[in-house]
């Protein structure tokens, strides 16, 4: 199938998603989206997977409490985090675009993705929870690269990475709100970098304790792939 097609596609299946209030319709349609930016690169349609991919971020699919039937609600919930996983992926794999300037974009992404996974990491099925793990271990294990944290802005970087190091909870927690509500902070100059180390600290709060053993996966996969560039 030709990219632009792939693209026509995809646009069309997320229209649809939005536009029905089925579960399997929108699952059939969050599985579609996963099988087409899984098994297509799309990166000189650069446009389009933002816009998809902004789209997913801010509409991330929660439990309907009205629903009679929990496991169809859970089931568009995981096709939701593995197809929105993959489209992450998608961006990131953009070769091509080696500037600075794509690799924040990227890490901003990629963050934003860690932001809205995490919250499946308290949920209360455990397949949700084990959808949200993998997608983030995935992400960092094949998202992420050494290079996007070898972009110097200032002598004082290293400085203010301690400085959010020492964050307490509450500070992690607000932090990371602002992220997803795409607010600025840390003195209106915070960095991609910074922003995703922030969301690894924030997944060693109380917030996830009871699930530190996923949680310590997720960070030693951040480290493995970026620890020696920061």
């Amino acid at each position: 199938m030709p990219g632009q097609l792939c693209c026509e596609t995809a646009t069309a299946v997320s229209s649809l998603i939005d536009a029905s209030a089925d579960e399997k319709v929108k699952t059939t349609g969050y599985l579609t989206l996963e099988v087409l930016y899984a098994s297509r690169r799309l990166n000189e349609f650069g446009d389009h997977i933002d816009t998809i991919m902004r789209h997913l971020l801010s509409n991330p699919e929660m439990p309907d409490l009205e629903s009679e039937n929990a496991m169809l609600s859970n089931q568009r919930i995981i096709a939701y985090i593995q197809a929105t996983a993959q489209v992450v992926l998608n961006f990131a794999s953009n070769e091509a675009d080696q500037s600075d300037m794509m690799h924040r974009q990227i890490l901003r992404y990629i963050t934003l993705a860690c932001s809205v996974f995490c919250e499946y990491l308290v949920a209360s099925s455990f397949r949700v929870k084990s959808a949200g793990f993998s997608a983030m271990r995935l992400i960092l294990s094949h998202g992420l690269k050494p290079r996007f944290f070898t972009i110097t802005e200032k002598k004082t970087e290293s400085e203010k990475m301690l400085e959010l190091l020492n964050f307490d909870a509450l500070t992690l927690s607000d932090e990371v709100q602002k992220t997803r509500s795409g607010q600025n902070s840390f003195k209106n100059n915070m960095t991609p970098q910074e922003r995703i180390v922030i969301h690894m600290c924030y997944l060693l709060t109380t917030r996830f304790s009871e699930e530190y053993d996923k949680v310590l996966r997720l960070v030693q996969a951040f480290i493995s792939k970026v620890g020696n560039a920061i």
